[in-house]
């Protein structure tokens, strides 16, 4: 009698640890994010524009570290990871919503809408379409899972690293290579835009156009991408190297346009637009940048 319990409680044991195993293998598979990276070297270049708007200006030189950032904007299938493995709870599934578009011109805040919807509110699969629905907080979060399973530093871009992204880095810093869009004049070849944007399909995969000069893509157009910064109407003349934006405010900085935003001049490289942190839409989404990853680790 007590062989057979002993052997019964065996077997108890054996299963037990059986299933700690596999749920532990589910969970590192998890974090196994192919986050691909684009190391840019640091440098100095001018940030800002003289065109358009107040809040590109003051035009100045800007110093910045080097540092590595997402080759492509996070997709629906990465987030996805990130929820399996935290069970996170997004801002728009807290009651915030989000904001779709309604026909032509009907903008609507609906509280069923999150991650998991495309640009039409309809149910999404995991696919390499960048993420939407996400508010600066979720990004946030995205970041700090990241570092946690990847032992590296990850976070959302400053503006002055966005730009300087943008902008190809030092080499085009140097020599004086400045374009309107993210690797060219021509927005036709970087970006999805408004006017080259099937309204039914919304945002598109990453990756189908052109990269620019540091073989970053979608930095025009797609989506609007989270940066770190507080929003401000002006930049700080005197923030010049590695500027964080102002200590306080409101709404947090967005770059780079979208499926619905005209060429000129709200998809200029330049251009600045801000969100409030807890708010999401379908124009929304956002890049990581890992400042603890060399140029040799790539990821």
């Amino acid at each position: 009698m007590k062989c057979s319990i002993a052997k019964k409680e065996f077997r108890i044991s054996h299963l037990f640890i059986s299933i700690i195993l596999i749920l532990g293998a589910q969970n590192k598979s998890y974090a196994q994010v192919d986050m691909e990276l684009i190391f840019v070297p640091g440098g100095t270049f001018l940030m800002g524009d003289t065109c358009c708007y107040s809040n590109r200006k003051p035009q100045r030189m800007i110093t910045i570290n080097d540092f590595s950032i997402g080759k492509y904007e996070v997709t629906v299938a990465q987030f996805a990871q990130f929820i399996r493995a935290t069970s996170y709870v997004t801002d728009a599934e807290k009651g915030e919503g989000s904001t779709i578009l309604r026909g032509d011109s009907d903008w609507q805040t609906v509280d069923s809408i999150t991650w998991r919807h495309d640009t039409k509110g309809e149910r999404n699969v995991p696919d390499d379409k960048p993420v939407i629905h996400v508010s600066w907080n979720d990004a946030v979060a995205f970041c700090e899972w990241l570092s946690h399973t990847t032992h590296h530093t990850y976070k959302l871009p400053t503006e002055a690293e966005w730009e300087y992204a943008a902008q190809g880095g030092q080499q085009d810093a140097r020599n004086n290579f400045r374009t309107f869009f993210s690797g060219s004049d021509t927005i036709e070849k970087v970006a999805w835009y408004l006017d080259n944007t099937n309204t039914e399909n919304g945002v598109e995969p990453v990756g189908q156009k052109a990269p620019n000069r540091l073989g970053i893509y979608d930095m025009t157009g797609n989506v609007w991408e989270w940066c770190y910064d507080w929003y401000a109407k002006e930049y700080t003349p005197i923030d010049t190297v590695n500027p964080l934006g102002p200590e306080v405010g409101e709404r947090r900085v967005n770059r780079g346009g979208s499926w619905r935003t005209p060429a000129v001049p709200q998809s200029h490289l330049t251009h600045r637009s801000s969100l409030k942190p807890n708010k999401q839409g379908n124009l929304l989404g956002f890049r990581v940048v890992c400042t603890s990853c060399t140029q040799q680790a790539g990821r």
